[in-house]
């Protein structure tokens, strides 16, 4: 696989870290999941569970072993240091400055290990004036102004269903790592990455920060074009048409029998708010099911707003083989989402089950040389958790 001989060691939880550490582990990345010895990744306890494991859990931790250390003991620091000697990748998921104050912050661990890539992932950054500043998915939506931007003019922004923020986080922390591993191939040198969550959406308003930069003052959303919109179906479900550019405008427009709106894809709101009440009635003339038929390959940018279960069943959804099934020894099947990238000659795949907590810590030790007798006193001493 491509990233066959690279291992990374996961101190991070949740969803942000887990999800870019998985998509490295797909590629073929070693990871070891370091959890602490108590709860652990307390997303193990969030949500539904299919047996014993959260689904969330199961959803963000395959290809992946767990380890338990304890990090505020001594002989628990020295151990991670052991392992930085043997590993290419450290990303951790703290508040700034616990790993520094633990004592296994970058400074120390490069001292280990030069060519160690630390990659970090906080709310806000390692600097700036809300370093310390908790927060949720939500709140970084907030404010880097794409909250703002999911609402219809004079109405309240809506709260997304999906977690934008933190899994665009773990896909730039995982960009920020395979850069890190390029760069070392050359200088033969590791380096810090830092990364947030509030950083991670700035780039998805990059539209409007060009409307901005260029007006040099707020620019408010624009009213919703006729032919960019969400529609009301006759069973109350809902379409999508995106016919921004005039060939999808007039396919749409002949397909609709509103051959009058074909040169009027321009039109000012005046116009658009004409459209988008003739559009409406026309969608509620018939069921999502109806428009399927009559718009699906029509080539009039149209789509049907599918629910969970649809579009986890759709054949697009099949044919592009985004569905993972892993066999568990408790848990049983796990159906996932697989990596939206196809490589032609070094696929992605499952080589590791999601692992139950503290499955490995065990097997990790013995790596390091550790007996059975030190890793039994080290379990009791607290410094680490095993099972089995």
């Amino acid at each position: 696989m491509i990233l066959d001989g690279i291992k990374i060691l996961d101190l991070t939880r949740l969803a942000p870290g887990p999800f870019g550490t998985m998509i490295l582990g797909d590629m073929g990345a070693d990871v070891l999941k370091i959890e602490d010895t108590g709860a652990g990744d307390y997303i193990r306890a969030s949500g539904e569970k299919q047996v014993n494991e959260s689904y969330n859990f199961l959803m963000l931790n395959r290809n992946k072993r767990s380890m338990c250390l304890n990090l505020k003991t001594d002989e628990g620091r020295q151990i991670l240091k052991e392992l930085v000697m043997e590993y290419d990748v450290v990303i951790e998921q703290f508040r700034p400055g616990v790993m520094d104050r633990l004592g296994v912050g970058y400074e120390e661990l490069r001292k280990v290990n030069p060519r160690v890539i630390y990659c970090s992932l906080s709310g806000y950054g390692q600097n700036g004036p809300m370093v310390q500043e908790p927060g949720h998915d939500l709140n970084y939506l907030a404010l880097s102004g794409v909250l703002d931007t999911i609402r219809r003019p004079g109405e309240a922004p809506v709260i997304p269903g999906a977690y934008f923020g933190d899994m665009t986080c773990g896909m730039w922390a995982a960009i920020g790592v395979l850069s890190a591993i390029y760069h070392r191939e050359h200088t033969g040198l590791g380096q810090y990455v830092d990364t947030s969550i509030y950083e991670g959406l700035i780039p998805m308003m990059n539209m409007y920060a060009g409307r901005y930069f260029a007006a040099g003052h707020n620019v408010e959303r624009a009213p919703q074009a006729a032919g960019y919109n969400i529609y009301e179906t006759a069973d109350g479900r809902y379409i999508s048409i995106a016919a921004a550019e005039p060939k999808f405008w007039k396919k749409l427009c002949i397909q609709l029998g509103r051959d009058d709106f074909i040169d009027r894809l321009g039109d000012g709101e005046d116009g658009q708010a004409e459209m988008r009440k003739a559009f409406s009635e026309i969608f509620r003339s018939k069921t999502q099911a109806e428009w399927n038929e009559i718009l699906g390959g029509a080539d009039a940018m149209y789509a049907p707003v599918l629910n969970t279960e649809e579009a986890f069943e759709n054949e697009q959804f099949k044919a592009r083989n985004m569905e993972w099934r892993i066999d568990h020894p408790v848990e049983g099947t796990v159906r996932s989402i697989g990596l939206p990238i196809k490589f032609s000659d070094e696929p992605a795949k499952v080589t590791r089950r999601p692992p139950m907590q503290a499955e490995h810590t065990a097997e990790v030790l013995r790596t390091l040389g550790r007996s059975d007798e030190e890793i039994a006193r080290l379990a009791a001493e607290g410094v680490v958790r095993c099972i089995g």
